[in-house]
């Protein structure tokens, strides 16, 4: 499992090995930097995490910006996600999973 940074996103990503795709990471991956829609008249939020079974590319190497080792937390939360395949944004779910700097709010 990596925490891979790109110029706009962050993602974890559990790596697998594809013959003729050298030039990008490719795997499964859970992207954590979402787009959360805030209501301005109800100050409601919007914005879903989705896990997807599917492994493909996930990005170029030439667009990483950089790739950390991820948190406990946040490979915690990357197996919730994985066995739910789709939870709402939630005050709750990104304070139990310290995730809340990932979040792009629009």
């Amino acid at each position: 499992m990596k925490k891979v940074k790109t110029k706009k996103h962050v993602f974890l990503v559990n790596e697998k090995e594809s013959k003729g795709n050298d030039d990008c990471i490719y795997g499964q991956s859970l992207l954590l930097s979402i787009y959360v829609h805030i209501n301005t008249k109800t100050n409601g939020k919007t914005g879903s995490y989705i896990y997807s079974e599917f492994i493909g590319r996930v990005m170029r190497h030439e667009d990483v910006v950089a790739i950390e080792e991820p948190t406990d937390k946040e490979i915690a939360f990357y197996e919730h996600i994985k066995e739910c395949k789709e939870v709402p944004y939630s005050k709750k779910i990104v304070k139990k999973y310290d995730i809340e700097k990932y979040i792009i709010y629009i």
